[in-house]
């Protein structure tokens, strides 16, 4: 099938700045700082404040994702708020635990950083919004964490003379009381 038709008339010219604003848009800036909030030494958490301009009070959606400085992903944040009109600053916090899993001593880059309204639909967005100050994962306590070696035994349940499981133990240090799953390979 081919073309039809084809116009080459031009519009009028028009700047953005005759259009209406979206009720709310990035103002790119940006700042982080990190948590330690139950005085043990290691940080909690490490937030990233992203500055939003809102020119109509609501409720708003802003989200991202955090990547360590060799492009790896290591989670991803958001932060369902009202927001009254004027500059604001809205916290995404990034759990210390996600921190220390990336083993990285660097740098963060918060990337696909988006803004949506009430409605979900989105107003503004930044590929790439902003690298955070250098970190090292080993600041950041995880809630547990294997300690080094192991022991495995054979388990003969019925005394037949035959082992019927193999039992392999490890112990986890945990540093923050709650429930966890071990899981493994054998």
């Amino acid at each position: 099938m081919g073309w039809l038709d084809l116009a080459e008339d031009i519009t009028s010219f028009y700047s953005y700045t005759q259009f209406e604003r979206p009720p709310a848009q990035f103002n790119d800036i940006y700042s982080d700082r990190s948590f330690d909030t139950d005085s043990d030494g290691f940080y909690d958490y490490f937030a990233i404040d992203v500055g939003v301009n809102v020119s109509k009070p609501g409720y708003y959606r802003i989200s991202g994702s955090l990547y360590n400085s060799s492009g790896y992903y290591v989670d991803s944040v958001s932060n369902y708020t009202t927001l009254d009109a004027g500059n604001q600053t809205v916290r995404l916090r990034i759990n210390g635990p996600r921190i220390w899993q990336s083993y990285t001593n660097d740098t963060f880059d918060l990337r696909y950083l988006s803004l949506y309204a009430a409605d979900w639909s989105e107003l503004d967005y930044r590929y790439y919004a902003y690298t955070t100050n250098q970190y090292n994962y080993t600041d950041f306590r995880p809630p547990a964490v294997f300690m080094p070696g192991v022991s495995d035994y054979g388990a003969d349940e019925n005394s037949n003379g035959l082992y019927d499981y193999l039992v392999i133990e490890k112990q986890i240090n945990v540093t923050t009381a709650g429930n966890y799953e071990r899981t493994g390979i054998s």
